[in-house]
């Protein structure tokens, strides 16, 4: 079966766990958005609308949605979100991470922990000009090239000596890291 067919599968699964328990009929308000969240496995959220029912969201790592990885969120990223939504439906099971919600967490089948410990990679990647300082390509911030650039004198030290950094050293690319 597919990685996106067996979480969402596990979503609905999770969510008639928790009408049942719980009595929180799920099932048909969660919008559910696969994408990458940088190092959160996954986030749930809630926009309050007065005098109208909250819209629910469920935002899974992208990351994790794979054939190799997908049981990481089948198990317990799942649960662990459908947790927090539980108990924004009912404050009195708990709320964020506290006794309640661990509670609510393993009865929808989760381990109740609060981080996970999946190598996840950043979503977000910064831009760096690259510099020749003596011989050797050294990237830098953005902010501080166009400082540079625009004449102020920076060093930085390399080798046990500071160097300053002239604009002419700047190699004229520019890289994602």
């Amino acid at each position: 079966m597919a990685a996106r067919t067996q979480v969402f599968n596990k979503i609905q699964e999770v969510c008639e766990l928790a009408s049942r328990i719980f009595g929180v009929d799920l099932a048909e308000k969660i919008v559910v958005d696969i994408r990458n969240c940088g190092r959160s496995a996954g986030i749930a959220g809630h926009q309050f609308q007065f005098g109208r029912t909250p819209k629910l969201t469920l935002t899974l790592n992208e990351q994790l949605v794979n054939d190799q990885d997908v049981y990481k969120l089948l198990e317990d990223t799942i649960p662990h979100e459908i947790a927090h939504l539980v108990c924004f439906l009912r404050p009195d099971l708990g709320k964020n991470h506290d006794k309640g919600w661990k509670r609510v967490c393993i009865m929808l089948g989760g381990n109740g922990s609060r981080c996970h410990q999946y190598d996840l990679k950043k979503a977000r990647r910064t831009r760096k000009a690259v510099y020749d300082i003596f011989g050797q390509e050294t990237n830098i911030g953005l902010t501080v090239h166009r400082r540079i650039q625009s004449g102020r004198s920076y060093s930085i030290k390399k080798g046990g000596q500071r160097v300053v950094i002239c604009p002419t050293q700047f190699t004229g690319k520019v890289v994602l890291v």
